[in-house]
């Protein structure tokens, strides 16, 4: 994990923010947070509106993840 937060540093990377989903994984007893959408500074400058969005899981273990560019996100469907 050393390793990995050095290399996030080294090239300036920090996570977008996200709705939807906050655990991304899961074996069925245990759920973690595994998943992330990484952005540098070129990015926000470029896409400063944007937000990631994580989904429900399906047929994977991970949930699905989605960025779009600015707040305008589709509807999401709600079940009653």
């Amino acid at each position: 994990m050393r390793d990995f937060r050095d290399c996030l540093e080294d090239c300036s990377l920090t996570d977008l923010q996200f709705s939807g989903h906050s655990l991304t994984w899961s074996n069925g007893s245990i759920s973690k947070k595994l998943d992330r959408i990484l952005c540098n500074e070129k990015w926000f400058e470029q896409f400063p509106n944007s937000i990631g969005v994580f989904g429900k899981p399906g047929i994977s273990d991970h949930s699905p993840c989605c960025a779009f560019l600015d707040h305008h996100m589709p509807a999401q469907k709600r079940s009653f």
